[in-house]
């Protein structure tokens, strides 16, 4: 069979580049390792999931050992997307199926973006029926197909026995568009029925499907309920339904405003873990639900048009008792004030995880000052006067920032910010350096020594006065420059800080940042969002400077990222 052509084609410099560069001196299995390294990266990533089929077949075409390998390593052949409308993806599907061996399979059928829908090639349908034949080698399926595509494939099998199909091994179903009931579509869905899936576990639908299709709702640990437009759409008994149900993913589109009813059927979800909620609308649905066993909550494009949305979270989370519980929370463009955040955080003491992404508005800022001065670790009390800096959070107007302690085991935070000039870099700075810190004497000591970096110099006392002066004077200037080689400096300076008798600096332990509670921080990621008319591909000073100030103090893993609002540029800092 003649394999269809690739998009992904290597030119004839790029094929001898391959063989030149000792690639091909691999054994087998190696080379097969890296080709499945390489499969499994690409089916990962949404960019490139649709093109993996690509690269196999690219992979293969480079010489005849890589052809080999490739065929003797049947995995690589496991993914199979069919497009309606294509015979060449047809055609690559039988391929793939044939050189898959007896492996489980991933089956992706899809129809492409916006078009018009029209019965599909005999092909297509061929090889739909192949696919079928050996459903029990399914372990994924996704259908992204309009209804009466859904119907063509029905009809295909309107004659056969449901008692033929058994999906053995399926463990995920996913139908991720939505569905329009005057298509007969139950038929196909019958073909799904319980007792034909007892290993499924993980299951999407989209409108349309109704939760009296046969699907094993039972063993569902793992649901995606897309587009839902009212709570109404979900089911009374749903509690009961999904008994086992682990994590619960719901996708809003903005409606009209429901109001709060005080008769409606609680849904008590005793294993929920996990909670995902997109899109905007009223608060009706959280008050349908309690989840006490609720650990990761994750809230993307809530408007702030409805009020009642936040205090009816709030109101959730009070009612479930799981605050204590949850360990990561998740709020992606929620467009709320300050003290929305700062309330819900304060309903979350064991929260390890956090991430905020700010939505563009400069009136409803969650990152101010106030916010940001609630989230500074405490520390210990100093002697009046004898603070070296005074500290921009004493102006809270709530109080000092060791009263106000939030998220206190908090060890990764991902932020991202609108970055304007009136933003205070330097109360985000504190707070991130009060909770990464894990020494209390090496801290201060370089908090005296580099804040606020005057030459990026050190004074000679703290210099090494051995033979070896010269090379380690210049190693630790260059740690000083180059925060990404802070490790070895940050251990030597301590250790001779601890040890130096010919220093005037005074490590009183009254005045030393003591060690936090909180952490300390483990993994901090920034993205600061500048304006549109911001010069391309070019990091702002502060920025940089204060991303490796933080390098410098602590080994945890600090990521800076910039970009330009509207997606025009990205760099890293």
């Amino acid at each position: 069979m003649t394999v269809p052509s690739s998009d992904v084609v290597f030119d004839l410099d790029e094929r001898l580049q391959i063989q030149s560069c000792g690639v091909l001196d691999l054994p087998a299995e190696i080379l097969a390792t890296i080709f499945s390294i390489v499969h499994s990266l690409a089916l990962s990533s949404p960019a490139t999931q649709f093109t993996t089929s690509d690269t196999v077949i690219a992979l293969s075409q480079v010489n005849s050992f890589w052809r080999e390998t490739c065929l003797s390593f049947p995995a690589l052949w496991t993914y199979i997307h069919i497009i309606c409308d294509s015979i060449d993806e047809a055609k690559r599907a039988q391929i793939f199926l044939e050189r898959s061996g007896t492996l489980p399979l991933t089956i992706d059928i899809r129809a492409e973006i916006g078009l018009v829908v029209a019965p599909m090639r005999q092909e297509t349908i061929h090889m739909i029926q192949k696919l079928f034949a050996e459903c029990e080698r399914w372990k994924e399926a996704s259908f992204s197909i309009h209804s009466r595509s859904l119907e063509h494939i029905a009809w295909v099998f309107r004659d056969e026995p449901r008692e033929r199909f058994r999906f053995s091994m399926l463990e995920k179903l996913l139908f991720s568009r939505t569905i329009e009931r005057r298509y007969g579509t139950g038929r196909l869905f019958q073909i799904f029925q319980s007792q034909c899936t007892p290993r499924l576990h993980t299951l999407a639908i989209a409108p349309g499907y109704h939760v009296s299709l046969p699907f094993a709702f039972g063993q569902i640990t793992s649901l995606t309920l897309c587009e839902i437009k009212s709570s109404t759409m979900i089911p009374s008994n749903f509690s009961t339904l999904c008994h086992q149900l682990e994590k619960l993913q719901i996708t809003r589109t903005a409606g009209g405003h429901e109001q709060m009813q005080t008769s409606t059927t609680a849904h008590v979800l005793t294993r929920l873990k996990s909670l995902t909620v997109r899109g905007s609308g009223s608060g009706r649905l959280w008050g349908l639900l309690t989840l006490p066993s609720l650990q990761n909550l994750e809230l993307a494009t809530i408007e702030s048009t409805f009020p009642l949305e936040h205090e009816a979270v709030l109101n959730m989370l009070r009612r479930s008792d799981c605050g204590h519980s949850i360990r990561r929370m998740s709020l992606v463009g929620v467009d709320v004030k300050d003290a929305h955040v700062e309330s819900m955080l304060d309903l979350v003491p064991s929260l390890q995880e956090l991430v905020l992404h700010e939505t563009v508005s400069t009136q409803k800022k969650v990152l101010t000052k106030r916010f940001l001065a609630a989230l500074k670790a405490p520390t210990s009390p100093s002697k009046p006067g004898n603070n070296p800096t005074e500290s921009p959070l004493t102006e809270t107007p709530n109080g000092s920032p060791s009263q106000i302690h939030l998220i206190p085991r908090l060890t990764h935070i991902e932020l991202h910010i609108y970055y304007f000039p009136d933003f205070r870099l330097d109360i985000l700075s504190e707070i991130l350096l009060s909770r990464i810190t894990t020494g209390t004497t090496r801290i201060q000591a370089y908090s005296t020594l580099f804040s606020p970096f005057p030459n990026h110099s050190l004074p000679s006392s703290f210099l090494p006065s051995s033979s070896h002066s010269s090379a380690s004077s210049r190693s630790l200037a260059l740690d000083s420059v180059c925060p990404t080689r802070h490790a070895v400096g940050i251990a030597t300076i301590a250790r001779q800080v601890e040890g130096s008798q010919e220093t005037n600096l005074e490590l009183e332990r009254e005045r030393n940042i003591s060690e936090p509670t909180s952490g300390p921080l483990k993994h901090v990621r920034l993205c600061f969002i500048l304006p549109k008319d911001s010069p391309q591909g070019q990091v702002p000073f502060e920025l940089a400077k204060m991303v490796n100030r933080l390098r410098l103090f602590s080994t945890a893993e600090i990521l800076g990222e910039v970009k330009c609002q509207g997606g025009g540029w990205g760099r890293r800092c």
